[in-house]
């Protein structure tokens, strides 16, 4: 994952926990000793976690909050820049956060989906989505569900899960950036008369058993070769955070910006994110809806929320649960990549977009500064956040990639759990 170069890592204190600025709130880190950076986890149950390597490939499993000696799987990854191990879906009986009661999620029959650029035939790579059977300590029984564009560039490649609550699978996939090189010119780039539509900047909406799909997306096609089919959505840069609202269903989406504007979006089925022609509020732009390429059904909506100097934004989850308080509860959590702040953000009432009505600035739905940012500033200091998830046991967790190598101490990577004190 390769963002602006602002970040200030070397400054922090590796031995100090991270702050939030909700004096009921505790941090504590789980699972030391992680070998390599984790792009992201998702949870068997309240008491187990899988954790996800991305340049080992290995999954690692972390029962109550220690980190267990073995991976539950070894995969032959490309770990190249922002290749790698990089998504991870559960699928399960929906679980009921505030039961006393819980269901352990470990028995043969879960399914496990996972996003990675595999190894194939040599020196030649694949991004490639699988579907694994939990058998209560392994992940066994791979099934392959969709192969990607060869080569996927190094950079965008997308790859976060998420099990929507209509019981479809939704994939992001980034715009393959080559370094120095945009590849990837195409319609689905809104370039008009570009390249045909292949798999790249979309949001894709499948059947998880088979990868087909299903009859209601917003670009069917009768033509099961015609990729428009797979498509939720189009004109994604690069994502590294979807999550659904508990409340009405939608789908938002964080966004990565070039040089400016970092998004987070509501996506409405057929949605068009502007990139490359728009990125940000499309009247801070010189263009108009004409510059972009609108396939039939589609919809271009600004973004409810932009950063205009990017923050590398990353993880994002509606908390389903008051464990925390009432007042963060259906509301977002979002991590950065470049500062090591978690953010809080209010859904307004029609739940269409964020409030900021008590914030002076935010009015315009941009933060054109850190200042204007600083009032949705909720935690500090914790490194370089690839991932942000509400635990079934009503707990935040916020995923650290890590700090590399500093002054000759070995890489730091971690997961810290947010509780009530």
């Amino acid at each position: 994952m390769i963002f602006s170069q602002n970040f200030v890592y070397a400054t922090l204190n590796l031995e100090k926990l991270p702050t939030v600025n909700d004096s009921s709130i505790g941090v504590k880190e789980i699972g030391k000793g992680l070998p390599d950076s984790i792009s992201n986890i998702d949870f068997l149950d309240r008491n187990n976690i899988l954790a996800l390597g991305k340049t080992s490939g290995e999954i690692y499993l972390i029962s109550n909050e220690i980190l267990q000696p073995n991976p539950v799987l070894n995969l032959n990854v490309s770990g190249e820049v922002e290749r790698g191990l990089l998504g991870i879906a559960i699928e399960k009986d929906p679980f009921s956060i505030d039961s006393i009661n819980q269901t352990i999620y470990n028995e043969l029959g879960t399914s496990v989906y996972l996003y990675f650029t595999e190894i194939h035939d040599g020196n030649l790579t694949h991004n490639r989505l699988y579907k694994y059977d939990w058998n209560g300590s392994r992940l066994i029984n791979p099934h392959l569900i969709l192969n990607l564009p060869l080569p996927p560039g190094p950079h965008h490649n997308g790859g976060e899960l998420a099990m929507g609550p209509d019981g479809f699978l939704y994939v992001t996939i980034g715009d393959y950036e080559h370094i120095g090189d945009y590849r990837h010119n195409g319609i689905l780039q809104n370039i008009k008369n570009g390249t045909a539509p292949d798999d790249t900047g979309v949001i894709l909406r499948l059947n998880g058993s088979d990868g087909s799909q299903p009859i209601d997306n917003p670009f069917f096609s009768n033509n099961t070769g015609d990729p428009l089919g797979k498509y939720f959505g189009y004109g994604i840069r690069n994502s590294f955070g979807i999550s659904f609202d508990p409340i009405t269903g939608k789908l938002w989406e964080s966004e990565n910006g070039p040089e400016s504007y970092d998004e987070i979006n509501i996506l409405n089925p057929g949605f068009n994110g502007g990139w490359k022609i728009v990125h940000g509020p499309i009247s801070r732009t010189n263009s108009t809806l004409a510059n972009l390429t609108q396939l039939h059904g589609a919809k271009y909506i600004d973004p409810v929320f932009s950063w205009k100097i990017p923050v590398g934004i990353t993880g994002i989850d509606f908390m389903k649960s008051s464990k925390l308080g009432t007042k963060y509860l259906n509301n977002l959590f979002v991590g950065d990549f470049n500062n090591g702040n978690l953010y809080h953000l209010m859904v307004n009432k029609t739940r269409t977009g964020l409030n900021f009505d008590d914030i002076p600035g935010l009015q315009d739905l941009v933060a054109d500064n850190n200042l204007e940012q600083s009032p949705i500033v909720f935690g500090t200091g914790f490194g370089r956040i690839t991932d942000v998830k509400t635990g079934p046991d009503g707990l935040l967790y916020v995923v650290d990639y890590g700090y590399g190598k500093i002054d000759d101490n070995p890489p730091v990577h971690r997961i810290f759990k947010l509780y009530p004190k």
